[in-house]
Protein backbone atom coordinates (compact mmCIF):
# COMPACT_ATOMS: atom_id res chain seq x y z
CA UNK A 1 0.00 0.00 0.00
CA UNK A 2 1.31 3.26 -1.16
CA UNK A 3 0.22 6.67 -0.34
CA UNK A 4 0.63 10.10 -3.01
CA UNK A 5 3.93 11.49 -3.19
CA UNK A 6 4.18 15.10 -1.74
CA UNK A 7 7.03 17.64 -1.57
CA UNK A 8 7.69 16.78 1.73
CA UNK A 9 7.57 13.31 1.78
CA UNK A 10 7.96 10.26 -0.25
CA UNK A 11 5.56 7.45 -0.90
CA UNK A 12 4.97 5.08 2.36
CA UNK A 13 4.53 1.07 2.43
CA UNK A 14 3.39 -1.11 4.77
CA UNK A 15 6.03 -4.58 5.69
CA UNK A 16 5.72 -6.78 8.74
CA UNK A 17 9.28 -7.26 10.61
CA UNK A 18 10.00 -11.25 10.70
CA UNK A 19 9.10 -12.75 13.96
CA UNK A 20 6.34 -10.76 14.25
CA UNK A 21 2.78 -10.57 12.99
CA UNK A 22 2.45 -6.81 13.21
CA UNK A 23 2.02 -4.24 10.97
CA UNK A 24 4.82 -0.96 10.30
CA UNK A 25 4.92 1.46 7.32
CA UNK A 26 8.18 3.23 6.42
CA UNK A 27 8.82 6.46 4.17
CA UNK A 28 10.82 9.24 3.88
CA UNK A 29 11.21 12.82 4.89
CA UNK A 30 13.22 14.91 2.31
CA UNK A 31 16.44 15.73 3.28
CA UNK A 32 15.20 14.27 7.03
CA UNK A 33 15.93 10.45 6.49
CA UNK A 34 13.58 7.75 7.06
CA UNK A 35 10.66 7.34 9.43
CA UNK A 36 9.60 3.61 10.66
CA UNK A 37 6.44 3.88 12.45
CA UNK A 38 4.91 0.16 14.70
CA UNK A 39 0.90 0.38 13.45
CA UNK A 40 0.37 -2.03 16.45
CA UNK A 41 -1.74 -4.31 14.75
CA UNK A 42 -1.42 -7.57 12.60
CA UNK A 43 -5.12 -6.75 11.10
CA UNK A 44 -3.88 -5.53 7.44
CA UNK A 45 -7.18 -3.20 6.83
CA UNK A 46 -6.83 -1.13 10.27
CA UNK A 47 -2.73 -1.35 9.35
CA UNK A 48 -3.60 0.43 6.23
CA UNK A 49 -5.76 3.16 7.67
CA UNK A 50 -3.82 3.66 10.90
CA UNK A 51 -1.27 4.29 7.94
CA UNK A 52 -3.03 6.58 6.20
CA UNK A 53 -3.86 8.46 9.84
CA UNK A 54 -0.12 8.46 10.46
CA UNK A 55 1.05 9.89 7.16
CA UNK A 56 -1.15 12.75 7.13
CA UNK A 57 -0.38 13.59 10.35
CA UNK A 58 3.64 14.04 9.10
CA UNK A 59 2.38 15.37 6.07
CA UNK A 60 0.78 18.64 7.96
CA UNK A 61 3.89 18.82 10.51
CA UNK A 62 6.29 19.06 7.92
CA UNK A 63 3.89 21.82 6.19
CA UNK A 64 4.08 23.77 9.29
CA UNK A 65 7.98 23.14 9.34
CA UNK A 66 8.62 20.12 12.20
CA UNK A 67 10.26 17.83 10.99
CA UNK A 68 11.05 15.76 13.78
CA UNK A 69 8.99 12.93 14.53
CA UNK A 70 6.09 13.35 16.80
CA UNK A 71 7.21 12.80 20.33
CA UNK A 72 6.65 9.31 22.48
CA UNK A 73 4.15 9.69 25.39
CA UNK A 74 6.81 8.56 28.12
CA UNK A 75 9.35 11.23 26.36
CA UNK A 76 6.27 14.19 26.54
CA UNK A 77 5.15 12.87 29.93
CA UNK A 78 8.32 13.12 31.45
CA UNK A 79 8.63 16.47 30.61
CA UNK A 80 5.30 17.14 31.82
CA UNK A 81 6.55 16.47 35.34
CA UNK A 82 9.26 18.95 34.85
CA UNK A 83 6.46 21.52 33.84
CA UNK A 84 4.39 20.44 36.63
CA UNK A 85 7.59 20.96 39.31
CA UNK A 86 8.03 24.38 37.64
CA UNK A 87 4.57 25.70 38.12
CA UNK A 88 4.17 24.30 42.19
CA UNK A 89 7.78 26.19 41.98
CA UNK A 90 5.88 29.14 41.20
CA UNK A 91 2.41 29.32 43.17
CA UNK A 92 0.33 28.32 40.23
CA UNK A 93 -0.19 24.68 41.09
CA UNK A 94 -0.75 22.98 44.15
CA UNK A 95 2.02 21.30 45.53
CA UNK A 96 0.57 17.73 46.32
CA UNK A 97 0.34 17.89 42.35
CA UNK A 98 4.15 17.33 42.40
CA UNK A 99 3.57 13.63 44.05
CA UNK A 100 0.09 12.60 43.06
CA UNK A 101 1.15 13.22 39.22
CA UNK A 102 4.56 11.29 39.32
CA UNK A 103 2.53 8.53 40.78
CA UNK A 104 0.16 8.46 38.35
CA UNK A 105 2.38 8.77 35.60
CA UNK A 106 4.97 6.46 36.40
CA UNK A 107 2.61 3.58 37.79
CA UNK A 108 -0.01 3.87 35.03
CA UNK A 109 0.79 6.20 32.41
CA UNK A 110 4.02 5.10 31.15
CA UNK A 111 2.98 1.42 31.54
CA UNK A 112 0.01 1.65 29.09
CA UNK A 113 0.86 4.42 26.74
CA UNK A 114 4.72 4.61 26.79
CA UNK A 115 5.74 3.19 23.67
CA UNK A 116 3.04 5.43 21.33
CA UNK A 117 3.73 8.32 19.82
CA UNK A 118 1.13 10.73 20.95
CA UNK A 119 -0.14 10.74 17.24
CA UNK A 120 -1.70 6.69 17.94
CA UNK A 121 -3.18 7.73 20.89
CA UNK A 122 -6.93 7.46 20.28
CA UNK A 123 -10.30 7.87 21.98
CA UNK A 124 -10.82 3.71 21.64
CA UNK A 125 -6.88 3.42 23.46
CA UNK A 126 -7.70 5.66 26.01
CA UNK A 127 -10.84 3.77 26.32
CA UNK A 128 -8.82 0.79 26.87
CA UNK A 129 -6.89 2.12 29.41
CA UNK A 130 -9.63 3.00 31.47
CA UNK A 131 -11.20 -0.69 31.40
CA UNK A 132 -7.22 -1.72 32.31
CA UNK A 133 -6.98 0.94 35.04
CA UNK A 134 -9.93 -1.12 36.66
CA UNK A 135 -8.32 -4.38 36.78
CA UNK A 136 -4.84 -3.16 37.41
CA UNK A 137 -4.54 -4.52 41.01
CA UNK A 138 -6.91 -7.32 40.35
CA UNK A 139 -6.33 -8.86 37.30
CA UNK A 140 -3.33 -6.79 35.97
CA UNK A 141 0.48 -5.84 36.85
CA UNK A 142 -0.61 -4.75 40.49
CA UNK A 143 -1.63 -8.09 41.17
CA UNK A 144 1.77 -9.45 41.59
CA UNK A 145 2.68 -6.34 43.69
CA UNK A 146 2.78 -6.67 47.02
CA UNK A 147 3.55 -3.42 48.57
CA UNK A 148 3.84 -0.01 47.88
CA UNK A 149 7.19 2.21 48.35
CA UNK A 150 7.73 5.33 49.15
CA UNK A 151 9.45 8.26 49.30
CA UNK A 152 9.59 10.89 52.09
CA UNK A 153 12.17 13.23 53.21
CA UNK A 154 15.07 11.34 52.18
CA UNK A 155 13.39 8.06 53.86
CA UNK A 156 11.91 4.77 52.70
CA UNK A 157 8.73 4.11 53.50
CA UNK A 158 6.82 0.88 52.58
CA UNK A 159 2.87 0.09 52.92
CA UNK A 160 0.77 -2.94 52.09
CA UNK A 161 -0.72 -3.15 48.72
CA UNK A 162 -4.57 -2.81 48.75
CA UNK A 163 -6.42 -5.48 46.05
CA UNK A 164 -9.87 -3.60 44.89
CA UNK A 165 -11.37 -1.98 41.94
CA UNK A 166 -10.63 1.69 42.18
CA UNK A 167 -13.88 4.17 42.23
CA UNK A 168 -14.73 5.98 39.34
CA UNK A 169 -13.71 9.12 40.79
CA UNK A 170 -9.73 7.72 41.34
CA UNK A 171 -9.62 6.56 37.52
CA UNK A 172 -11.84 10.05 36.56
CA UNK A 173 -8.74 11.89 38.35
CA UNK A 174 -6.37 9.56 36.61
CA UNK A 175 -7.58 10.36 33.22
CA UNK A 176 -7.15 14.32 34.13
CA UNK A 177 -3.52 13.84 34.42
CA UNK A 178 -3.30 12.29 31.14
CA UNK A 179 -5.44 15.33 29.93
CA UNK A 180 -3.05 17.52 31.46
CA UNK A 181 -0.28 15.66 29.43
CA UNK A 182 -2.26 16.29 26.03
CA UNK A 183 -2.77 20.24 27.04
CA UNK A 184 1.15 20.33 27.85
CA UNK A 185 2.08 18.80 24.55
CA UNK A 186 -0.49 20.62 22.57
CA UNK A 187 1.23 24.22 24.82
CA UNK A 188 4.55 22.62 23.28
CA UNK A 189 3.33 21.99 19.26
CA UNK A 190 4.23 18.13 19.66
CA UNK A 191 0.29 17.92 18.73
CA UNK A 192 -2.10 20.13 16.26
CA UNK A 193 -5.18 20.85 18.79
CA UNK A 194 -7.72 19.30 16.19
CA UNK A 195 -5.45 16.22 17.10
CA UNK A 196 -6.51 15.86 20.73
CA UNK A 197 -8.32 12.54 21.27
CA UNK A 198 -11.56 12.70 23.22
CA UNK A 199 -10.70 11.35 26.73
CA UNK A 200 -14.26 8.65 27.41
CA UNK A 201 -14.71 9.25 31.40
CA UNK A 202 -16.58 6.53 33.44
CA UNK A 203 -19.66 7.47 35.00
CA UNK A 204 -19.68 8.55 38.51
CA UNK A 205 -22.77 8.02 40.99
CA UNK A 206 -23.83 10.64 43.22
CA UNK A 207 -21.87 9.87 46.66
CA UNK A 208 -23.10 12.35 49.13
CA UNK A 209 -21.53 11.94 52.58
CA UNK A 210 -23.84 11.73 55.75
CA UNK A 211 -24.21 14.99 57.73
CA UNK A 212 -25.08 15.61 61.35
CA UNK A 213 -28.56 17.26 62.67
CA UNK A 214 -27.59 20.40 64.69
CA UNK A 215 -28.05 18.64 68.02
CA UNK A 216 -25.00 16.07 67.06
CA UNK A 217 -23.02 19.00 65.88
CA UNK A 218 -23.79 20.43 69.56
CA UNK A 219 -23.18 17.45 70.96
CA UNK A 220 -19.49 16.78 69.33
CA UNK A 221 -18.33 20.70 70.15
CA UNK A 222 -19.60 20.18 74.03
CA UNK A 223 -17.32 16.75 73.83
CA UNK A 224 -14.43 17.77 72.06
CA UNK A 225 -14.15 21.37 74.30
CA UNK A 226 -14.44 19.19 77.60
CA UNK A 227 -11.64 16.66 76.38
CA UNK A 228 -9.49 19.84 76.15
CA UNK A 229 -10.02 20.61 79.74
CA UNK A 230 -8.97 17.20 81.47
CA UNK A 231 -6.75 17.70 83.97
CA UNK A 232 -4.37 15.30 83.22
CA UNK A 233 -3.41 16.03 79.85
CA UNK A 234 0.36 17.13 78.67
CA UNK A 235 0.81 20.34 77.01
CA UNK A 236 1.04 18.54 73.98
CA UNK A 237 -2.45 16.42 74.26
CA UNK A 238 -4.17 19.50 75.37
CA UNK A 239 -3.01 21.27 72.26
CA UNK A 240 -3.56 18.81 70.02
CA UNK A 241 -7.50 18.18 71.38
CA UNK A 242 -7.77 22.10 70.88
CA UNK A 243 -6.96 21.81 67.21
CA UNK A 244 -9.79 19.19 66.68
CA UNK A 245 -12.38 21.11 68.84
CA UNK A 246 -11.38 24.16 66.39
CA UNK A 247 -11.29 22.43 63.54
CA UNK A 248 -14.59 21.37 64.33
CA UNK A 249 -15.99 24.36 64.97
CA UNK A 250 -14.98 26.05 62.03
CA UNK A 251 -16.03 23.11 59.35
CA UNK A 252 -19.04 23.29 60.82
CA UNK A 253 -19.76 27.35 60.49
CA UNK A 254 -17.57 27.98 57.30
CA UNK A 255 -18.97 24.85 55.26
CA UNK A 256 -15.02 24.97 53.41
CA UNK A 257 -14.10 21.70 52.45
CA UNK A 258 -11.40 19.68 54.12
CA UNK A 259 -8.40 20.34 51.77
CA UNK A 260 -9.52 24.39 51.82
CA UNK A 261 -9.57 24.27 55.53
CA UNK A 262 -5.94 23.01 55.96
CA UNK A 263 -5.03 25.15 53.05
CA UNK A 264 -5.58 28.14 55.39
CA UNK A 265 -2.58 30.25 56.18
CA UNK A 266 -3.63 33.43 59.09
CA UNK A 267 -3.27 35.64 55.90
CA UNK A 268 -6.26 34.25 54.16
CA UNK A 269 -8.84 35.18 56.76
CA UNK A 270 -9.83 38.58 56.79
CA UNK A 271 -11.45 40.59 60.03
CA UNK A 272 -10.07 38.63 62.62
CA UNK A 273 -6.44 40.14 63.74
CA UNK A 274 -7.86 43.60 63.96
CA UNK A 275 -9.82 42.18 66.61
CA UNK A 276 -8.05 39.77 68.72
CA UNK A 277 -8.15 42.29 71.26
CA UNK A 278 -11.84 43.35 70.61
CA UNK A 279 -14.13 43.03 74.16
CA UNK A 280 -17.02 40.84 74.12
CA UNK A 281 -19.95 41.41 71.77
CA UNK A 282 -18.25 42.82 69.04
CA UNK A 283 -19.52 41.81 65.66
CA UNK A 284 -17.24 40.38 63.68
CA UNK A 285 -17.32 40.29 59.53
CA UNK A 286 -15.18 37.10 58.75
CA UNK A 287 -13.96 36.19 55.04
CA UNK A 288 -11.93 32.99 54.42
CA UNK A 289 -9.70 32.92 51.47
CA UNK A 290 -10.45 29.37 50.00
CA UNK A 291 -8.84 27.16 47.43
CA UNK A 292 -7.85 24.01 46.83
CA UNK A 293 -9.95 21.66 44.80
CA UNK A 294 -11.91 24.53 42.90
CA UNK A 295 -11.47 28.13 41.40
CA UNK A 296 -10.45 29.93 44.42
CA UNK A 297 -13.02 32.32 46.18
CA UNK A 298 -13.91 34.44 49.39
CA UNK A 299 -16.20 32.95 51.54
CA UNK A 300 -18.15 34.30 53.89
CA UNK A 301 -18.23 32.22 57.37
CA UNK A 302 -20.33 32.75 60.52
CA UNK A 303 -18.93 34.80 63.25
CA UNK A 304 -19.62 31.75 65.74
CA UNK A 305 -16.20 30.65 64.47
CA UNK A 306 -14.30 33.71 65.91
CA UNK A 307 -13.43 31.85 69.22
CA UNK A 308 -12.13 28.93 67.74
CA UNK A 309 -9.87 31.05 65.21
CA UNK A 310 -9.41 33.36 68.88
CA UNK A 311 -7.99 30.09 70.29
CA UNK A 312 -5.48 28.86 67.89
CA UNK A 313 -4.21 32.10 68.29
CA UNK A 314 -3.82 31.82 71.70
CA UNK A 315 -2.70 28.63 71.55
CA UNK A 316 0.22 29.09 68.84
CA UNK A 317 1.61 32.46 70.64
CA UNK A 318 2.01 30.27 74.30
CA UNK A 319 3.74 27.33 72.69
CA UNK A 320 5.69 29.26 70.04
CA UNK A 321 6.54 32.73 72.11
CA UNK A 322 5.12 34.85 69.16
CA UNK A 323 1.75 35.55 67.15
CA UNK A 324 1.30 33.69 64.23
CA UNK A 325 2.94 34.79 60.98
CA UNK A 326 0.44 35.85 57.89
CA UNK A 327 2.06 32.17 56.29
CA UNK A 328 1.59 30.33 59.58
CA UNK A 329 -1.21 27.82 58.78
CA UNK A 330 -4.52 27.76 60.89
CA UNK A 331 -4.59 24.14 61.89
CA UNK A 332 -0.91 23.22 62.68
CA UNK A 333 0.96 20.79 64.86
CA UNK A 334 2.70 20.90 67.86
CA UNK A 335 6.20 22.02 65.79
CA UNK A 336 4.19 24.45 63.59
CA UNK A 337 3.75 22.17 60.53
CA UNK A 338 0.87 22.31 58.41
CA UNK A 339 -2.11 19.37 59.25
CA UNK A 340 -2.82 18.14 56.34
CA UNK A 341 -5.78 15.85 57.76
CA UNK A 342 -7.74 15.54 61.15
CA UNK A 343 -9.29 12.31 59.74
CA UNK A 344 -7.88 9.85 62.84
CA UNK A 345 -8.58 12.15 65.81
CA UNK A 346 -12.28 13.01 64.52
CA UNK A 347 -12.79 9.12 64.23
CA UNK A 348 -11.67 8.44 67.64
CA UNK A 349 -14.40 11.42 68.62
CA UNK A 350 -17.02 10.57 66.57
CA UNK A 351 -16.60 6.23 67.67
CA UNK A 352 -16.40 7.70 71.52
CA UNK A 353 -19.69 9.88 71.38
CA UNK A 354 -21.45 7.23 69.09
CA UNK A 355 -21.65 9.29 66.16
CA UNK A 356 -19.35 7.63 63.35
CA UNK A 357 -22.10 5.82 61.51
CA UNK A 358 -25.89 7.24 60.93
CA UNK A 359 -28.68 4.66 61.45
CA UNK A 360 -28.51 3.47 58.30
CA UNK A 361 -24.93 3.31 58.02
CA UNK A 362 -23.40 5.63 56.55
CA UNK A 363 -20.27 6.59 57.84
CA UNK A 364 -19.38 10.41 58.82
CA UNK A 365 -16.12 11.88 57.71
CA UNK A 366 -14.70 15.50 57.81
CA UNK A 367 -16.77 16.44 54.88
CA UNK A 368 -19.85 15.63 56.51
CA UNK A 369 -19.17 19.11 58.14
CA UNK A 370 -19.81 21.11 54.85
CA UNK A 371 -22.86 19.30 54.48
CA UNK A 372 -24.10 20.19 58.06
CA UNK A 373 -23.27 23.63 56.81
CA UNK A 374 -24.97 23.95 53.71
CA UNK A 375 -28.02 22.29 55.00
CA UNK A 376 -28.16 24.56 57.55
CA UNK A 377 -28.02 27.34 55.34
CA UNK A 378 -31.12 26.16 53.36
CA UNK A 379 -33.42 25.49 56.40
CA UNK A 380 -32.53 29.00 57.84
CA UNK A 381 -33.69 30.51 54.17
CA UNK A 382 -30.17 31.28 52.48
CA UNK A 383 -30.65 31.82 49.00
CA UNK A 384 -29.55 28.32 47.24
CA UNK A 385 -27.49 30.97 44.21
CA UNK A 386 -25.59 32.94 46.99
CA UNK A 387 -25.01 29.49 48.88
CA UNK A 388 -23.47 28.00 45.76
CA UNK A 389 -21.58 30.52 45.51
CA UNK A 390 -20.50 30.93 49.18
CA UNK A 391 -19.70 27.51 48.93
CA UNK A 392 -17.72 27.25 45.77
CA UNK A 393 -20.62 25.05 44.37
CA UNK A 394 -22.87 25.22 41.77
CA UNK A 395 -26.83 24.87 42.04
CA UNK A 396 -27.08 21.70 40.48
CA UNK A 397 -24.71 20.19 42.46
CA UNK A 398 -27.06 21.28 45.39
CA UNK A 399 -30.28 20.04 44.33
CA UNK A 400 -28.47 16.89 43.45
CA UNK A 401 -27.14 16.32 47.29
CA UNK A 402 -30.53 17.50 48.88
CA UNK A 403 -32.70 15.06 46.80
CA UNK A 404 -31.13 12.34 48.54
CA UNK A 405 -32.21 13.54 52.02
CA UNK A 406 -35.54 12.90 52.10
CA UNK A 407 -38.36 15.38 53.80
CA UNK A 408 -37.62 14.41 57.24
CA UNK A 409 -34.74 17.46 57.23
CA UNK A 410 -37.41 19.63 55.85
CA UNK A 411 -40.35 18.27 57.97
CA UNK A 412 -41.33 21.34 59.65
CA UNK A 413 -40.87 23.41 56.45
CA UNK A 414 -42.82 20.88 54.60
CA UNK A 415 -46.05 21.55 57.30
CA UNK A 416 -46.86 25.30 56.69
CA UNK A 417 -50.05 26.95 57.47
CA UNK A 418 -51.87 27.06 54.23
CA UNK A 419 -54.88 29.66 53.77
CA UNK A 420 -57.99 29.19 51.12
CA UNK A 421 -57.61 33.34 49.63
CA UNK A 422 -60.98 33.04 48.57
CA UNK A 423 -62.55 32.10 51.93
CA UNK A 424 -60.04 33.72 54.02
CA UNK A 425 -59.82 30.30 56.04
CA UNK A 426 -56.53 28.54 57.30
CA UNK A 427 -56.31 24.59 56.39
CA UNK A 428 -54.60 22.56 58.86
Amino acid sequence: MVGSTTNLLTDYELFQRKNSKNWWMRFSIRGKGQERISLKTSDRALAERLARDEYYRYQVRAEDGIFTAPAKFERIAKDYLTYVRKQVERGHMRPYRNINDKQVIERYLIPFFGSYRLSQITTPLIKSFVDWRFTYWTEGPGKDIHKHERQRKGRRYFSKVVRKVPSANTVRANCAVLSGIFRYAELIGEIRTGDVPRIPLPKTKPNPRPTFTLDEVYRLILASGERVGEAHLQKRQRYERLVLASYIDIAAYSGLRPVELHNLDWRHIEGFKEHVDSPIGTEYDLRFYAFGKTKPRTAVVHPHVFGSLHNLWSAFEAIHGREPNPDDPVFCNYQGERIKTMRRSLNALLEAEGLKFTASGGQRVTYSFRHFYICQQLLSGVDVYQLATNAGTSVEMIQKFYSKLGPEMFKKELRPSWSNSRVGNSLP
